[in-house]
């Protein structure tokens, strides 16, 4: 005896088909903005407060790294590293103390994921 097809039953698995692929696809967005949104987390709650004056960038760079998860990646070769900074920080998180320290310069950061921060020399010093 050979079995017959329903056309209900063959529209109604390619919903179901569909149906799972949403849900496949949903389920891994959530979980990639899930673990972006835990990244940025640590990077704005991780605050501090010290007395950078008289140190150089390079210096600042090493006392964040030592008391923090962050890392800094730069070239050697940028004359702003081996510059004196003044500047006092109280409870302020390191992409604050970045801008403030990195204002007057021609370097820009990014920070990305496993805290990593990358300093690059600003667009209109590449262009």
């Amino acid at each position: 005896m050979e079995k017959k097809w329903n056309t209900y039953n063959l529209s109604s698995k390619r919903q179901l088909n569909k149906l799972l692929r949403f849900m496949k696809i949903a389920t891994l967005l959530l979980i990639a903005c899930t673990l972006n949104i835990h990244a940025t987390v640590y990077s704005q709650n991780t605050k501090f407060s010290y007395d950078f004056r008289g140190k150089t960038v390079r210096e600042v760079f090493t006392i964040l790294e030592k008391n923090s998860n962050f890392r800094f990646f730069y070239n050697d070769n940028f004359n702003y590293i081996d510059q004196k900074v003044d500047i006092v920080v109280k409870d302020q998180n390191v992409e604050e103390i970045l801008s403030r320290m990195l204002s007057s310069s021609e370097m820009t950061y990014r920070v990305l994921e496993n805290n990593l921060v990358v300093l690059t020399p600003s667009e209109s010093v590449t262009n």
